[in-house]
């Protein structure tokens, strides 16, 4: 068996079942009433969980193992996405971000280690720029498949049409799950988050991945809000976030090439400039056709940018230890989202929904700016 190809499956399975259940909880949510601030509060509700378990997953994964954590962790995404259907309200689905906030920290944190761990130097940026183009490809097949079963069942039916998703992922990791790298039992002291923390290099890495993922995070929620606007259809707000994603793909299948000629820092700035001029351009979008090339650029340029962060982070990694350095990733990126999206959330209620994406354009900005001084500084 390729265990690379594997990792890959095991992430691209429950992402179909998370990236279909966001856009389905930002739509049902906006059919219940809820305003923009109460939609951003849901991005929170998915991130608490990784906040708070991203880092101790890491460090049972290095003890122990993914098998068995990535199928616990299916079982709780599968009751998330199962509530809404029995209990339509809209505190159920802050509930149910909850659960998939579980689902989604340890699929990321867990199967970015093991690309890692099954990796070389040779093939380090070849295999994290598959897992990112199998990642983009579940935010292209993730909002399709719930679009249509919105547009075709109603929100409350599209829970059933994601959960055999979930069984899925718990069968793949009962039945073949054994063949995975396990964990060492005796791997000495635990790590120490200060120090880790104290590495200024660890720490530049940290905030551009941060970053990454704040505009990950919240570029699927604001175009919901603006295609809603539009009076658009569930099913083509599906395809307007699954174009953004094949527009990845053509970034994670140059970057390999790419990142023999440049540095990371280098190419990652790159990606921010990019982005941040699509995040700008949201509020102005007129109709569909706008907001299809806001979300084209978007792709083209945060296509590369989860890869590039990930690489950067596993090479500050400690050896033997990957699974808390992405840990680490992770509950870094959750501060940032938890604080993020509410906080956005709060100035489009009041001055104006457009004021949250060019917020998020400056941030990514700043991002650029600061990569392209770190560049600068190690390049003297």
């Amino acid at each position: 068996m390729n265990l690379v190809f594997f990792v890959h499956l095991a992430m691209f399975v429950p992402f179909v079942a998370i990236t279909g259940a966001r856009v389905l909880f930002v739509l049902y949510a906006l059919d219940l009433g809820a305003s923009p601030f109460a939609v951003g509060l849901l991005a929170t509700a998915t991130q608490i969980f990784p906040l708070l378990l991203s880092y101790p997953a890491g460090i049972l994964q290095d003890r122990f193992g993914a098998r068995w954590l990535l199928a616990a962790a299916a079982c709780s995404g599968g009751i998330g996405i199962s509530l809404p259907y029995f209990f339509p309200s809209l505190p159920v689905i802050y509930i149910a971000c909850g659960f998939c906030g579980v689902w989604s920290a340890f699929v990321i944190v867990l199967t970015q280690a093991l690309v890692g761990m099954l990796s070389n130097p040779a093939t380090l940026a070849r295999n994290f720029s598959q897992y990112t183009l199998v990642a983009w490809s579940t935010q292209f097949f993730g909002p399709l498949v719930a679009g249509y079963s919105i547009d075709s069942v109603g929100y409350a039916s599209t829970c059933l049409v994601l959960i055999p998703i979930a069984l899925l992922a718990v069968f793949m990791m009962t039945v073949w799950g054994g063949h995975l790298p396990g964990g060492a039992r005796r791997t000495g002291q635990r790590p120490s988050l200060r120090g880790v923390l104290s590495d200024r290099e660890v720490l530049r890495v940290l905030a551009a991945s941060g970053t990454v993922q704040l505009a990950m995070e919240l570029f699927p929620f604001f175009v919901p809000l603006f295609g809603h606007a539009l009076a658009l259809q569930a099913s083509t707000i599906g395809w307007l976030l699954g174009s953004s994603s094949m527009a990845a793909v053509l970034v994670c299948l140059m970057l390999p090439r790419l990142t023999s000629r440049y540095s990371e820092e280098r190419l990652l700035g790159i990606c921010f400039v990019g982005s941040a001029f699509a995040f700008s351009m949201l509020p102005l979008a007129p109709a569909a056709a706008w907001l299809a090339a806001v979300c084209i650029l978007f792709g083209l340029g945060m296509g590369g940018g989860q890869a590039l962060s990930t690489m950067l982070m596993y090479k500050r990694s400690t050896p033997g230890q990957p699974g808390a350095a992405m840990g680490l990733r992770m509950m870094t990126n959750s501060a940032t989202r938890v604080a993020g999206p509410p906080l956005l959330g709060f100035i489009a209620s009041v001055f104006g929904l457009a004021i949250a994406p060019w917020t998020t354009a400056a941030i990514m900005l700043g991002s650029a700016w600061l990569l392209r001084r770190t560049s600068g500084n190690r390049a003297r």
